[in-house]
């Protein structure tokens, strides 16, 4: 039996590659994630798109996508090839990646992040993609499979981003109540933040309660 979350990913999938809403988003995605597979751009979606394909939101507007950080000199010429422009990029309050671009595709925004690095609440989390971690969602019709970053580097990211946007608690407690539920599937990314002392000491107190899950 499927769980919520499945159900409301194929359902979302189902609109994306059926309804007119997302003819373009839909396009844009198929051209930037078949540009990457050929180049050999490590990448991940994150943000809303990630959790629309995970079935924890309805809707998206546009498209934040991690970048392994050894890949990020790619990304102009591959970018420029489908056609996308380049756009003057200052880097968002609170955030201190090493990479960040933004970009515009058919009508459509790209953040393009290379190792995102959140710094608020006095602390700074450094989420670097790794592909053996990446979920990998079959979008069939679009792209054989699209990467997207873990709901626990979702619920994370999430969390330290409240320090930039309160409003940001919406969607860690997405997270939250998704892991909750279906258990971790990256115990190791929420084990990694405590022991480097990444996070607040609220956000550690939250991540010590998911990680009573594993036993």
């Amino acid at each position: 039996m499927m769980t919520k979350w499945e159900n409301q990913s194929a359902r979302n999938i189902l609109a994306l590659l059926t309804s007119d809403e997302y003819t373009n988003r839909k396009e844009v995605l198929e051209k930037v994630c078949s540009s990457f597979n050929k180049t050999g751009i490590r990448y991940a979606l994150s943000c809303s798109a990630a959790l629309f394909l995970q079935g924890l939101v309805d809707d998206f507007h546009d498209f934040d996508i991690l970048v392994h950080i050894d890949d990020v000199n790619k990304i102009k010429e591959t970018m420029e090839s489908i056609g996308a422009e380049l756009l003057p990029t200052i880097q968002k309050n609170a955030f201190t990646s090493p990479y960040y671009q933004e970009a515009l595709l058919q009508g459509e925004h790209f953040d393009l992040v290379g190792d995102i690095t959140v710094a608020t609440f006095n602390k700074e989390y450094c989420y670097p993609i790794k592909t053996k971690e990446c979920q990998y969602i079959s979008v069939e019709g679009l792209i054989d499979v699209v990467p997207v970053i873990p709901i626990e580097a979702s619920f994370l990211l999430y969390g330290m981003m409240e320090g930039w946007q309160s409003k940001r608690v919406f969607k860690r407690e997405l997270c939250k109540d998704f892991l909750l539920s279906n258990g971790l599937a990256y115990p190791g990314i929420l084990e990694n933040a405590l022991a480097v002392d990444q996070l607040p000491q609220w956000l550690s107190d939250l991540v010590k309660e998911l990680l009573c899950l594993k036993g």
